[in-house]
Formats: C-alpha cells, structure tokens, sequence
C-alpha cells in the first residue's frame, strides 16, 4: 500500500515500484482514490511498476485455498487496467497473477521477479 500511495502521490521518488498483493480495499479502495487524482493533474507517470498477486487471493466462497472476504486478484485487474486506459508515455507496467501463491507464500517469488524486471540487464 505505501508504494501505492507514493506512486500516485510523488511518483519521482522513486524510478520503480514493485506492488506486491497491495490491499487495494483498503479505506474503501483508497489507492484508486489516489490514483484518480493524480490522473486529474497529470499527463504522464514516469515509472517501471511491476504488479503482483498470488492466484489463491481471488474471491471463491467455499474452497479454503482461495481469499474469503476480499479478492485482490480482481482489484489488482482493475489497477492494471486502469493505469492502461490512461495510456501514460512513460508508463513500464508489468502485472502477474503467480500461480500457486497466497498472500502468506506469494512475496520471495513476486519480490524476485519484480526486481528482475526493475533491474533488467541491456
């Protein structure tokens, strides 16, 4: 959430951001709020943001492996895709649903990749 809430709120701080399974619910879906805001004032959002979340946090009553009362599966589809209608120019977006991960096993796999994605060798 705090690399979220930096993204939309000082987004020259930092170059990349890796967003892993951000609790994009939170304060009644806050980091949209703040994400809107910032596309109000703004024409560009310069930075390579690597977006991730493990397939077992989505929404699905009933099955135990599955997130029961929120489903950030969802919520970081809906981030995706709305930093991709924005069609900011210098805008880097990767985002993965990583198979075989919850919110508890999901970060190692995720951070790694994010990293390999910030830090790609040319």
């Amino acid at each position: 959430m705090l690399g979220a809430q930096i993204l939309f709120t000082e987004p020259g701080l930092f170059s990349g951001y890796i967003l892993g399974s951000p609790s994009l619910w939170y304060d009644k879906r806050h980091a949209f709020k703040l994400e809107a805001g910032y596309a109000a004032q703004n024409r560009d959002l310069p930075a390579k943001v690597y977006l991730y979340v493990g397939a077992y946090e989505a929404l699905r009553k009933g099955d135990r492996r599955y997130n029961r009362t929120v489903d950030l599966v969802a919520d970081n589809r809906a981030l995706e895709a709305v930093l991709q209608s924005r069609k900011y120019p210098s805008l880097q977006l990767k985002s993965v649903v990583l198979d075989d991960d919850d919110h508890l096993t999901v970060a190692p796999r995720g951070f790694t990749q994010g990293l390999k994605y910030l830090f790609t060798v040319r």
